[in-house]
């Protein structure tokens, strides 16, 4: 037997199958009521097709094989005729192929539509009119639904734009739509002219997601898992299963992902310029080496990109065969992998992995599966370098030593201070000076080569890889669109969707460097960095799914939280508002941002607004947010330790109002999440929301002597007692009432309607419930006085 015994012919053919099994739903959207079927696609009713109660049901098949008809290309070594027979066959399976797409098929639905076909049954009233559930919107079925707008999913290609549920009529004909869309799905379809069986089958995939994100795989279930998520799952699936060594237990599922990230980013010095590129490409690094892995396993294995069912945030889940020859080509390229980045990275990137083996029933309750490894995968990252530092035989004494250790040099590379002093201008290292270089080259790349060997442009844990900003293929192994996926692009090579939110300020020929981000700020030159994260994210994929949690709903909802924080955040910085912020990260379910201190509160603000209007206003979705304000000549390690501690301090203050930071450390209670603490103060969102239109329109009163820098900051010492009070509720530094109260008095002018607005809205902190605003009042001023350079 070969040491990976898939072939890659007939491993691609299934692959196939299955991605195509159900393609006729779509194709049957896009025609009215009993047309566009020929007469051989009719011919096979009788043999495809499941009777139910005296008619044939579940006809989607015979749209399937129509599919088949059309002059599709099909590379050397796919044979098409058995393709369309596993994939028209699947409900009406006679043989062991054929039963693999069935079994497969009702493993990804986590069996819950069975064989049953209702809404075909009753003649199928309801496939063109009816829309995708928003898949972030339907978490925790039955609560909250008050809230949910009820919008559902466009029909179109995909886009981040495009993520955001909209309002439509309840049994409009969508069959004009998705005949638009069908026809640019076979254009796209046609472009594929990869040579490679498994090529294809992934360049396939990524054509699959791009037009059938948004068609709902089942009307007679709750439609909130895509046409796409449901055929990719199959395949995964019935690949899997091909191949195992294990009857009873045929599934592997393994979690890889990076440690150290946050340490490997921000290790560089400050001070020696084009810090904002070298921070860039460290961030970049860290995905960009985790898809090289996941490629290079997939590929070593050879096996399809349709194995990978989550991938977000330098982590990815694989379903494998549950094989010894999967176990074994995973040891030796963890361990390749491994001792490259503890060589390259100066220990400061490793390697985690776990795995579990599953069966049908485990793989049903994928949510309960993927649980479990997480405990598992969250042990093993306390074993960091365990493939370094550990061998069969136990302890290797020379792991603990990097090969050769650093040379000894006088003088050290001024931005790694780690390595001697090179060649390159300003005597920076080879390593830091690529790092520049691939930090300029993403502000303008449009996909990433990536190869087996190192040819690329950058060295990876296995193999290397280019970012390119033309159509050159660069020898690539595998391209990734690193934007909007382009079906047209490089038709030959295998090409896949790997979206990443990767924008930078530009001026001339370069990013702008963040001392020069700072001079666009409001009043203070300073800049803002922010750290966000999804709340309850763990709760959320283990019990929002009402007891539904099969493989393809867990892999929508995954997908369509990856393309926000990717695809959209992307779209969003490049939009023009937001264009001088510049992303360090966003994917998975967080974000480090840096730019013009004022222009960062919008940005959070709208991030959080835009998740939720992403999740169909379900209240199970909500972010927490830190945003440090600092001077430019601060080093940005310490600014983003700073933002690190307050999106802590969001995710610990107890309370529903707002908390003055001075006072947390002393308050007791239920922690409520959902809020963002900036400028010494922790609020709600709706808080806020609220606090920022009045610290603008303080602002506004500063700047045109509408009231002075003197009454804000008294204000704001009134603001400190009443923090003071909060921490102690000690009554003496509840003074600040009746001082708040004289000043009214005595300098809040009344003269002009501005002058009476800006009274009115101070004398409102001066009442009883004026107190619960206080925290509010001084996050207002210290945001007013920023932005006059107060």
């Amino acid at each position: 037997m070969e040491k990976y015994p898939a072939d890659p012919g007939e491993t691609a053919e299934l692959a196939l199958a299955c991605l195509l099994h159900d393609i006729g739903k779509f194709l049957e959207r896009a025609n009215g009521p009993g047309t566009g079927l020929s007469p051989q696609s009719l011919g096979l009713e009788g043999i495809v097709c499941p009777v139910r109660k005296g008619r044939y049901s579940h006809r989607h098949v015979l749209y399937t094989n129509e599919f088949f008809l059309a002059d599709h290309f099909w590379p050397a070594g796919l044979n098409s005729v058995r393709i369309a027979n596993l994939a028209c066959c699947h409900h009406r399976p006679d043989n062991g192929e054929q039963r693999l797409v069935t079994e497969a098929d009702r493993l990804s639905s986590g069996m819950e539509r069975l064989d049953r076909d209702p809404a075909e049954e009753a003649g199928r009233p309801g496939i063109r009119v009816t829309r995708m559930l928003p898949p972030l919107a339907t978490v925790f079925p039955g609560e909250f639904d008050a809230a949910r707008d009820g919008g559902r999913l466009d029909i179109g290609a995909f886009s981040g734009s495009a993520c955001f549920p909209v309002q439509s009529d309840d049994g409009e004909n969508l069959t004009a739509s998705y005949a638009a869309l069908w026809q640019e799905f076979v254009a796209a379809w046609d472009a594929n002219r990869c040579p490679s069986p498994i090529g294809f089958a992934d360049r396939a995939s990524a054509v699959l997601e791009h037009f059938t994100w948004c068609v709902p795989s089942a009307v007679n279930a709750r439609p909130d898992i895509s046409l796409f998520d449901h055929l990719k799952t199959t395949a995964a699936i019935a690949v899997a299963r091909r191949w195992a060594e294990d009857g009873k237990k045929p599934f592997l599922l393994l979690a890889c992902g990076l440690d150290g990230i946050q340490r490997h980013i921000f290790d560089v010095h400050a001070g020696h310029g084009r810090l904002a590129r070298r921070l860039r490409a460290r961030s970049f690094h860290i995905s960009a080496y985790a898809d090289c892995l996941m490629l290079a396993i997939l590929r070593r294995l050879r096996l399809p990109v349709t194995q990978c069912v989550m991938r977000a945030g330098g982590k990815f889940h694989l379903l494998l065969p549950n094989a010894g020859w999967v176990a074994a080509g995973i040891d030796a390229l963890w361990k390749e992998a491994s001792e490259w980045l503890y060589r390259e990275s100066g220990a400061g990137l490793s390697l985690s992995r776990a795995w579990l083996a599953a069966s049908d029933d485990e793989l049903c309750a994928f949510d309960a599966l993927a649980d479990r490894l997480a405990a598992r995968f969250r042990a093993e990252r306390t074993r960091e370098a365990a493939a370094i530092l550990q061998d069969d035989s136990g302890w290797r004494e020379e792991g603990f030593v990097l090969d050769g250790g650093v040379p000894h040099a006088d003088r050290l590379c001024p931005d790694c201070g780690k390595m001697p002093e090179g060649s390159h201008p300003g005597g920076i290292c080879e390593k830091c000076a690529a790092d520049r270089e691939l930090g300029k080259a993403i502000t303008v790349a449009g996909r990433v080569a990536f190869h087996d060997d190192r040819s690329g442009d950058n060295a990876a844990p296995i193999g290397s890889f280019s970012l390119l900003s033309g159509e050159e293929g660069n020898g690539a192994a595998i391209l990734a669109c690193l934007g909007r996926f382009d079906p047209a692009a490089a038709p030959e090579i295998p090409l896949i969707a790997m979206p990443k939110a990767r924008h930078v300020p530009c001026r001339g020929d370069g990013p702008i460097e963040f001392s020069d981000l700072g001079q666009l700020a409001l009043g203070q030159k300073y800049l803002g960095y922010l750290k966000v994260d999804v709340d309850n994210l763990g709760y959320v994929f283990n019990q929002g799914f009402g007891g539904n949690a099969s493989i393809s709903r867990v892999a929508a909802l995954s997908r369509s939280l990856e393309a926000f924080f990717s695809l959209h955040v992307e779209e969003l910085l490049a939009g023009g508002e937001f264009a001088s912020i510049y992303m360090l990260y966003s994917g998975g379910d967080d974000v480090a941002a840096i730019g013009p201190w004022n222009l960062v509160f919008d940005f959070a603000l709208r991030l959080r607004g835009d998740l939720r209007r992403h999740a169909g206003s379900n209240p199970a979705w909500d972010l927490s947010a830190g945003l440090a304000v600092a001077p430019v000549n601060v080093p940005v390690t310490m600014a983003m330790a700073e933002a690190q501690q307050l999106l802590d301090a969001s995710k610990t203050a107890p309370g529903r109002g707002g908390v003055a930071l001075q006072a947390l450390s002393e308050m007791a209670g239920q922690p409520f999440k959902g809020r963002i603490s900036a400028l010494s103060v922790s609020l709600p969102w709706s808080e806020f929301a609220k606090a920022l239109a009045e610290a603008k329109q303080l602002g506004r009163w500063l700047g045109d002597g509408t009231v002075s820098a003197s009454q804000i900051r008294r204000l704001l010492g009134y603001a400190e007692m009443s923090g003071n009070f909060q921490r102690t509720r000690d009554t003496k530094y509840f003074e600040y009432a009746p001082r708040l109260n004289r000043d009214l008095v005595r300098a809040w002018r009344g003269g002009t309607e501005e002058e009476r607005k800006a009274r009115d809205w101070a004398a409102r902190l001066a009442t009883p419930a004026g107190t619960a605003e206080m925290p509010a009042a001084g996050f207002v001023c210290r945001y007013a006085l920023a932005a006059n350079r107060g």
